[in-house]
Order: C-alpha cells, then sequence, then structure tokens
C-alpha cells in the first residue's frame, strides 16, 4: 500500500507536525532563507499531490491480478501433464492405488479448472472458457473410464489405461494455442502498465530533487551540533552491542598501550584483579596485575620469560600466542594493529577445540582401521564385488572382480565409468564390435534396473560368471561376480545325463509296450484253450491230471495277462501314446462296477467291503476305463494287504466349488513312510510274507497315479503300520459338473 490508512493517531502526529512547522516559521520569520524554504516546500507538496493522484490511477492497473491469472491458467496445463504422467505410470504397472491416484489428480485438475473460472476477472473469461470447453470433455471422459472402464473393459484394464494415456497426451497440445493468445492478452495489459509506471517513474526525478534540496535546507538550518553529538552516542552504543555480541574476548588499545574499550567476555577471562580492568588502564599494569595474581598457569620459574614473550607479542603484533590459566582453560591470544597505531586483542578459547581435534583423530584411526579391515576383508572373498554409485561411476572393488575379468589396476580407483570398464573388459576378452555392443548395453540395462536381478557371462576362455544386481537405496547398485563354471559344467551334464536317461526310460517303455503287444496274442489263444479243455467243452479227457493241468495254464495265463496289461497300460502313460477318451462318468457306478470285481476276492479273505458313498455326487468329466481301472487298483491292493475279519471302505467329499475326492480306507497291515515311497516306484514291493497271498507286480499304485496326473489330478497316501492304509485321489475342479444326480441309498456288502 502506497497510503496509510485514516486514523486518528496519524492524524493526531501530522497536526503535530504542522505546528511545530508553524512556530519554527514563526521564530525565523525575519530570516530570508524561511521564504525560500517556505516556496520549495510548497513545491515539493504540490508535486506529491501529483504523484499521489498518478500512483492512486496505477494501483488500479496493477497486474498482479493479472499474472495471479496466467499462473493458474499454466497451472491447469501442468495438472494435465501431471495426469498424464500418473496415467502412464498406472498403464506400465497397474494397480489400485495408481488408480486412485489418476482419480485425486483429475479432481484437482477439474477443481483448479472450476477456480479459474470463479476468480478470472472480464478480459480473462474468454481465455479461461476456452480452455475449460478443451479440458472438461477430457475430465469427463476419464472419471467416466474409471467408473465404468470402457468397451465393457475393467477400469484397471491395459487397453483403458492406454486410452486414458492417449487422451491426456494430447490434451496439453490442444489447449497450447489457447495459453499462447491468452498469453498475448496479458502481455499487452502488462506493456500498459508498464507504460503508467514509466510515466510514474519520470515524475520521481523533479520529487527527488524537491526532497534532496528541502533536506539539505532543513540539515543546515538544524541544530547540527547537537545532532551529531546524538549520532555519535547512538553510534557507541552500537559498537558497544557489537562488541558483546561476539563470542570472543575483545580488547582495544590506543597506541599508547591505553584500555580504550573491552567486552564482558574479556573481563571474565582476565586473570588479574577485576578492579584493574577499566578505561585508560595501561597494557603493562594489567600485565602486571594479572602476573601478581594466582589465576594465571605460568610457573613461577617461567614469568619473566613469559612477561617478555607476551610484552613482545603486543607490541609486534607478531601473530597468536597461548595464555594458561589455573583453571585449566588456555586462551589464544592474537594482536592486530589498527590505523591510528593502537592495537586489537582478540582471545579465544582453545579447549573446546583441541577436544574436538582430538575426537577427530581417535574417530580418523578408527576409519583407517575400518578401512584397513574392509579392504583385507574384500580382496579375501571368493567372488567378486563392485559398488557403483547412482550415475554408475565406480566406489569401490575387490581384487576377485579385477581378476575375474582380467582388468588392469587402474581400471579399480574410484569414479571409473562401469561403460569404460565394460569396453576395456570386451576388449580383453576379444569380443567382436556387434557382441561387444551387445553385452555393453545388456550390462548398463542391469544397472540401471531398480530391483534385483541375475544374469550369467560366459567367456570365450569357457569361464562362466553368475552376475548379481542389487539397487542400493541412494540410487547406487552392488554387484557380485562369482566364478559358476564348474557348476555351470556340472549342471550340462546333468541335463545331458537327464535327457539320455529320458530316452533310455522312453526307448524302455516302447519297447515294453511292442513286446506286451506281441505277448498278448499267444497268451488269448492259450488263454481260451485252457478254459475249453478245463470245462471239457468237447468231453471228458483222460486221465483226470490233464484237466488239473488245463486248469493251472489257465490261471497263469490269466495271471501273465494281467501282468502284461499293466505293463502295456504303464508303458503307454510313459510313453505319451495313452489316448484320453473324455466322457461323463457316473462315479457310484464306477464304484459298484470295481466292487463287483473284488467282491469274490474279498469274500474268500472273509473281508467287509462298505460303500460309503455321500446320496448325490456330481458327474466326472473324465476317461471311464481309466477311472475303473483307478478304482479297480485301489479296492484290490487294500483287499489284498487287509487280514480277515478286516474292512475296506469307499468314501467321497464333493464340496461346492471343491475337487472330487475319493477315498479307499483299509483296516490292513499299513506302512511305514519308506514303504509309502517304495510302493509308488514301479515294481516296487512292501517285503511282506502277508502280500503273497495274492501274487502282484508292483505296477498298481505307480500306474494309478500316473492316470491320475493324466486327469489334473492328484493321490495321497496316509498309512501306519498295522493301523491301516487310507489313499485319497482328487479330480481338479475343472473336471466336476454340478448337477447332482441322486443315488440310492447303500450298505455294507
Amino acid at each position: 500500500m502506497l497510503f496509510r490508512r485514516f486514523s486518528f493517531r496519524g492524524w493526531f502526529d501530522r497536526t503535530q507536525s504542522l505546528l511545530t512547522m508553524k512556530s519554527l516559521f514563526r521564530a525565523a520569520a525575519s530570516r530570508p532563507i524561511v521564504l525560500l524554504t517556505g516556496t520549495v516546500l510548497g513545491g515539493s507538496l504540490a508535486f506529491l499531490f501529483y504523484v499521489a493522484v498518478t500512483i492512486s490511477d496505477l494501483k488500479d492497473d496493477l497486474p498482479l491480478e493479472l499474472l495471479d491469472r496466467q499462473h493458474s491458467l499454466y497451472r491447469i496445463l501442468e495438472d494435465l501433464v501431471t495426469l498424464h504422467r500418473i496415467v502412464q505410470h498406472a498403464a506400465n504397472e497397474p494397480n489400485s492405488v495408481r488408480l486412485g491416484s489418476i482419480r485425486g489428480q483429475a479432481a484437482i485438475t477439474r477443481f483448479n479448472l472450476i477456480e479459474i473460472m470463479r476468480r478470472t476477472d472480464q478480459p480473462g473469461v474468454e481465455a479461461a472458457a476456452r480452455i475449460h470447453a478443451q479440458i472438461n470433455p477430457i475430465l469427463d471422459d476419464i472419471q467416466m473410464w474409471l467408473d465404468n472402464g470402457f468397451l465393457g473393459l475393467a477400469p484397471n484394464s491395459q487397453t483403458v489405461l492406454n486410452a486414458m494415456a492417449l487422451r491426456t497426451l494430447d490434451a496439453p497440445g490442444s489447449i497450447e494455442s489457447l495459453l499462447i493468445k491468452a498469453h498475448k492478452e496479458a502481455t499487452a495489459v502488462l506493456e500498459r502498465d508498464v507504460s503508467y509506471l514509466e510515466k510514474f517513474r519520470e515524475t520521481l526525478v523533479p520529487i527527488m530533487v524537491q526532497i534532496v534540496l528541502i533536506g539539505f535546507l532543513f540539515a543546515f538550518y538544524a541544530h547540527r551540533a547537537q545532532r551529531l553529538a546524538a549520532a555519535n552516542s547512538l553510534a557507541q552504543d552500537r559498537l558497544r552491542d557489537a562488541i558483546e555480541s561476539i563470542p570472543v574476548a575483545f580488547s582495544l588499545y590506543d597506541k599508547n598501550a591505553k584500555l580504550v574499550m573491552f567486552n564482558q567476555k574479556h573481563l571474565e577471562i582476565y586473570p588479574g584483579p577485576k578492579e584493574k580492568m577499566v578505561v585508560g588502564a595501561s597494557f603493562y599494569d594489567l600485565i602486571d596485575a594479572a602476573l601478581k595474581s594466582d589465576r594465571l598457569g605460568v610457573a613461577a620459574e617461567d614469568v619473566e620469560e613469559w612477561r617478555a614473550s607476551r610484552l613482545a607479542s603486543f607490541r609486534e603484533h607478531s601473530g597468536s600466542i597461548e595464555v594458561p590459566l589455573a583453571d585449566g582453560s588456555i586462551y589464544s591470544i592474537t594482536e592486530r594493529p589498527t590505523a591510528e597505531g593502537g592495537t586489537v586483542t582478540i582471545a579465544t578459547d582453545v579447549m573446546e577445540t583441541r577436544a574436538r581435534e582430538a575426537q577427530l583423530l581417535s574417530v580418523g584411526g578408527e576409519l583407517r582401521e575400518k578401512n584397513i579391515q574392509l579392504d583385507a576383508a574384500l580382496d579375501n572373498m571368493v567372488v567378486g564385488l563392485a559398488l557403483f554409485d547412482q550415475d554408475h561411476r565406480l566406489i569401490v572393488c575387490n581384487r576377485r572382480y579385477l581378476e575375474i575379468y582380467r582388468l588392469p589396476a587402474e581400471l579399480g580407483r574410484q569414479g571409473t565409468e562401469l561403460r569404460r570398464i565394460m569396453e576395456v573388459s570386451t576388449k580383453i576378452q576379444g569380443c567382436s564390435e556387434e557382441d561387444a555392443k551387445k553385452r555393453i548395453e545388456t550390462r548398463m540395462a542391469m544397472a540401471a534396473k531398480r530391483e534385483h536381478s541375475e544374469d550369467r557371462d560366459f567367456f570365450s576362455r569357457g569361464l562362466v560368471v553368475k552376475r548379481t544386481h542389487r539397487p542400493m537405496p541412494d540410487g547406487g547398485s552392488i554387484a557380485i561376480y562369482e566364478d559358476i563354471t564348474a557348476r555351470a559344467k556340472a549342471e550340462r551334464e546333468l541335463r545331458a545325463a537327464k535327457e539320455e536317461a529320458e530316452l533310455a526310460s522312453r526307448s524302455k517303455s516302447e519297447f515294453l509296450a511292442n513286446v506286451s503287444h506281441e505277448l498278448r496274442t499267444p497268451l488269448n489263444a492259450i488263454i481260451g484253450f485252457s478254459e475249453i479243455i478245463k470245462t471239457e467243452l468237447f468231453g471228458p479227457i483222460e486221465p483226470a491230471q490233464y484237466k488239473e493241468y488245463a486248469g493251472d495254464i489257465h490261471d497263469s495265463g490269466r495271471h501273465l495277462l494281467s501282468l502284461i496289461n499293466d505293463i502295456l497300460d504303464l508303458s503307454k502313460v510313459e510313453a505319451g501314446k495313452f489316448e484320453m477318451m473324455e466322457t461323463d462318468v457316473d462315479i457310484a457306478d464306477a464304484v459298484e462296477a470295481s466292487m463287483r470285481l473284488v467282491r469274490d476276492r474279498a469274500h474268500q479273505g472273509q473281508i467287509r467291503l462298505i460303500n460309503a458313498l455321500p446320496s448325490s455326487l456330481p458327474i466326472l468329466i473324465a476317461d471311464a476305463r481309466a477311472v475303473k481301472q483307478i478304482l479297480l487298483n485301489l479296492m484290490s491292493n487294500a483287499v489284498k494287504f487287509t487280514q480277515a475279519g478286516g474292512t475296506v471302505t469307499i468314501g467321497a467329499v464333493a464340496e461346492n466349488d471343491g475337487p472330487l475326492e475319493l477315498t479307499i480306507t483299509d483296516t490292513g497291515i499299513g506302512m511305514n513312510q519308506k514303504d509309502v515311497a517304495l510302493a509308488l516306484t514301479p515294481f516296487g514291493q512292501v517285503d511282506s510274507a502277508f502280500s503273497r497271498r495274492f501274487e502282484g507286480t508292483g505296477l498298481g499304485l505307480p500306474l494309478t497315479e500316473r492316470l491320475m496326473l493324466l486327469h489334473g489330478g492328484t493321490l495321497d497316501v496316509k498309512s501306519e503300520s498295522d493301523v491301516g492304509t487310507c489313499v485319497t485321489v482328487r479330480f481338479p475342479v475343472d473336471r466336476v459338473q454340478r448337477g447332482l444326480k441322486p443315488l440310492p441309498d447303500r450298505q455294507a456288502q
């Protein structure tokens, strides 16, 4: 504000000033200078009135509001750029937090847009309205896509986020011309205001001349001597305040070594009687008084020598001298000459400084020791290590890093650029220009990552190095280089052995499958003819032993056919030739069919079969023959390893939106964990005399497990010796149809 608001106090002060001026004019009416002063003062008042009117007009045209409006318009452009950057980040890494950031920035942009429409004065309404018309539809689209998505896609989908990024990318360019036009309008207004200010500046020249003339006349006419004295007193007070505020002891002596001034700090550290320290006291008298006191820490035999050196330092201004006090403190005193031949004395307490120096020396020693230990640790690491700053310049590396890449020692110096290290390394390795460029770009891309990453570096000399990159909080990174040549060789050998074993396994499976087919054809003839002979289809057989022999041939043939069928099925699965014939399978029917096949064997062994299926089960999408074989294998095993009087229970669980689980539980001999692992291997059989009641091949559980894997399911065996075994097979959710089929009540059979 160029004018103060009206107040009674201001009016009173101005009235008093006018009365005082009137008295002065009356007192000096007889002097010619009064007329000159009145004329000059009247002219000055007229000029001041003109300036007041001019400033009042300029006040309304000051461009502060205009500049504020322009800033608000450009703030909208900044908001759009920020919104585009946030949308781009969300498109690169979609998550709920980034979507919330988009929504928040869009709300801020809309709020600022409304604010410029509300706050803009009449000259800027048109520009603000044009910008509002350009931006508001963009914000509406962003809001609609955040709420409802786009073309049926979710708001966090990549397509919607890319559409937002494209929409916000073009927005700044669309309003750039509008901002330029608004800027030109603002420039025109500013140029108009500048012209007004220029007129004001030209008006100030005669005003300043008048003011200087009035000040000169009044200064000449006033009581010059009294004002000079007041000014001198004020200067003295300020000087005293200044020397009292400094944190060191200060004293000033004239050319005759007389004390001119001193501060309180100097009085406090003076070792002599305090009453001696007065203005006008001689420096020599003060030194003698200090030597006679017991506060100066100088030995009696050294008094004269110390006095001579102290006086010489004062007279010659030869530098600093230390003054010890009896309380153990030490002050460093420095004298400097003044232009008039006097001496300025400054005393500083050096005890704290020396304590800090000692502490720094101690810390420095500890740091040196730790650096030595760190260097020793780094140089004895079996892996290479290199630490880089945020600009990919080397901070520190160990000897192993240089050895792995065969780098010269000068590249291990602090400040070496990573790109320079890679250029030298690729030359040492003999890489081609294209290969070297690729290696350098790969390494620089890894160094720029802000996440943990690993890769392998292969050398022409056969060396394989595992390279691990870890970002540091300060923007730098640490790289670890491990020689894994032996490990890589072992991995290659292991991979080759695995491939060879898989090839052998496939060959074995194919061989077994082919042989089984060849064996099954004559076996069918043997079984058929032996059954004809055993049943005496074409008449009695003599002697009777032949009928018994034919029964033995028939039983052995069927056992051998069962063995060949198991081998054939397992070989098909392992060879990848088992073809799934998927259809709708009724689990209850499959269980009933399997139970009928093992019922005679269970009856012979006095074993109770229990069907514990629930009253309703979903339909299963699977290979019906494979499902029956799975159930038959598990039930046969359960009956085989259960003693007389035991039970075998078949149950099922099918929760909503869950897998279908079938369980076969027996009260048989059970197994320990080692036997479970053996039973799941092909041809693996638990060594038990009880298991020989019925012969087996050891293929039941392995074949069942592989058939479950073909269905995407699992097989789980839980068993305990002398307690029993529970086998659970789980069919995945995508094979379970939730249309339930009611089943009749079943009971133990």
